[in-house]
């Protein structure tokens, strides 16, 4: 198998790990008023304001997550498997926004958000396929100069 090849079977890969989270975004949702909720005091009357932009934004980032997966298996077949620059630096352009991204998050987030399991395990799977989907195309530029 050539390294192409095995390169564009890691995207389609990763492509589908960004559609499972992507998906359990939207499995998530039911929980999100339960996590807001217990960390609120009760009392206030923003409660229902905060779970409603807290909503909005989880429904945004699923949908964000479902595009980059559909782009990454998009160009792990049509770019990457071919040689193609295009997929390369497409890819890799994605790969670096994937591990910017997930950087500016850990560096950023509130501790309160990191102690819920399901939003770790969202960072931990958006860091690995940035990684995994730069790290390679870095080390293997040479083999994608097909036009």
């Amino acid at each position: 198998m050539t390294t192409r090849r095995i390169i564009s079977w890691l995207n389609l890969l990763m492509g589908f790990v960004l559609l499972l989270v992507g998906v359990l975004h939207f499995v998530m949702m039911g929980h999100i008023e339960n996590f807001i909720s217990g960390q609120l005091d009760l009392r206030q009357n923003i409660d229902n304001y905060v779970i409603a932009i807290f909503k909005v934004n989880h429904v945004g980032s699923g949908v964000f997550v479902l595009l980059l997966g559909m782009m990454l298996i998009y160009l792990s077949g049509s770019g990457l498997r071919r040689g193609k620059r295009w997929g390369r630096n497409l890819t890799t352009l994605v790969g670096l926004g994937m591990s910017i991204l997930s950087l500016i998050l850990w560096l950023s987030v509130p501790k309160i958000l990191l102690e819920a399991e399901a939003f770790k395990i969202a960072l931990i799977s958006l860091s690995a396929v940035g990684v995994i989907t730069l790290l390679p195309l870095l080390l293997f530029w040479k083999h994608f100069n097909e036009r």
